[in-house]
């Protein structure tokens, strides 16, 4: 059944404003942050079931898909079935993929500094990102609809040790904040923001990550949990190896 009531306008909407107001971040993946606190995000899976709750109760048809990132079957994503055609909605990933790609075209636009261009071949969408002059394959996504059921599956597998995350060894939090995009990974902060050069902010130990959770994004520490020694301990490991 296609969705009818709900623009796509209005859906990109409601996706910028999903990489505004929660974060993509490994934090609960590493054990530094239980899901119980109010930080909300999390890796793909988190985020994109949290986005299809609020576009099914509006009426969208969507429902959970699973794309290849480095040829491993581990990145979730949306498929909406619209007016015209099958528009997928990249939500859950740490990178600003703020407009949807439709199953059928391809397209190119840029969002902060960053440019998303999709390109087809038999049987899936790969979608490329070009980052301070670097195009790489971001993730390639199976025009084939998998049985929701099936990614559900999964999803409750997802950290059964069966697949290795890019976001396995260090810190990463990434997320819109203001007129920028910002990504924290491991000692690197960069913030993108169109027509600018992209800033880089060399974060030398596991505290200067933690400062910047809160300097930079706004995180209240205490009120995730990251401020008391077990997790100061937990999170100097993580910095160590990432």
């Amino acid at each position: 059944m296609s969705t009818r009531a709900v623009s796509i306008v209005a859906i990109e909407q409601w996706v910028l404003e999903e990489f505004r107001a929660t974060p993509f971040h490994n934090l609960f993946y590493l054990g530094l942050c239980r899901p119980s606190y109010a930080l909300g995000g999390g890796t793909c899976s988190d985020k994109v079931m949290a986005v299809q709750a609020r576009l099914r109760s509006a009426g969208v048809n969507a429902r959970l898909h699973t794309a290849r990132i480095n040829n491993q079957l581990c990145h979730r994503v949306l498929a909406l079935a619209l007016e015209d055609g099958v528009y997928f909605a990249d939500v859950g990933n740490g990178w600003p993929s703020i407009r949807l790609f439709p199953a059928d075209r391809e397209i190119c636009y840029a969002a902060y500094g960053i440019v998303f261009q999709t390109r087809l071949r038999e049987g899936y969408l790969d979608v490329y990102q070009i980052k301070q002059g670097c195009e790489r394959l971001s993730l390639s996504i199976p025009l084939k609809l998998e049985r929701e059921s099936t990614v559900k599956s999964a999803i409750a597998r997802r950290f059964n040790g069966e697949i290795t995350y890019p976001f396995s060894t260090g810190l990463r939090y990434a997320q819109v904040v203001g007129d920028e995009f910002l990504f924290l990974k491991g000692n690197e902060l960069r913030i993108f923001s169109q027509g600018t050069a992209v800033q880089s902010i060399h974060l030398a130990s596991p505290a200067s990550q933690l400062s910047a959770l809160h300097a930079y994004f706004g995180l209240d520490l205490a009120a995730c949990g990251l401020s008391d020694d077990g997790h100061e301990q937990r999170f100097r490991a993580v910095g160590a190896a990432s």
